[in-house]
């Protein structure tokens, strides 16, 4: 199965194409670093711009990486949360537009439910000491998780 993953959820477009879901075939993702910096911080109107601006061809680029057509898509997966509600919409109609182009099924996944492998969140031991106090996260995500808390979408800490 080759999935093609669409990532916008704040000020970073990524793309990724996968074989099976778990070995990635070609992966990209596009800063927008010098977009905010003049602000000082992320500004989320300019981070869904960005990623209208960039999304397609960041997706062509995975594709060409990683030796496949549009038509050997079997799967669109994007990030549907947490995130900018902004940057989430442009991922997810992207995602959606092109899998009803190819008749694909699309899938939204909250990205703090799957780890690096796609796997759950309670089965990365490691992490469970991590979320037990504040924390600062890429885009200024932050909050307080105790270990036996559930997060939204079900995953367990």
């Amino acid at each position: 199965m080759i999935v093609l993953g669409i990532e916008t959820s704040c000020d970073e477009t990524a793309a990724a194409v996968l074989d099976g879901g778990r070995k990635v075939l070609s992966s990209v993702v596009a800063s927008q670093d010098e977009v905010h910096a003049p602000y000082g911080g992320v500004v989320p109107e300019l981070a869904s711009r960005d990623h209208v601006r960039r999304l397609l061809p960041l997706a062509a680029k995975v594709l060409a990486g990683a030796a496949r057509r549009v038509e050997d898509i079997d799967l669109i997966a994007y990030t549907q949360g947490p995130g900018l509600g902004g940057a989430l919409l442009v991922g997810a109609s992207i995602a959606t537009g092109i899998g009803l182009a190819l008749a694909r099924p699309v899938v939204g996944i909250h990205h703090l439910e799957v780890g690096g492998r796609a796997r759950p969140i309670r089965q990365i031991g490691q992490l469970k000491r991590f979320f037990t106090q504040e924390r600062r996260f890429p885009g200024g995500f932050q909050g307080i998780v105790g270990p036996s808390q559930r997060l939204e979408g079900g995953a367990h800490v």
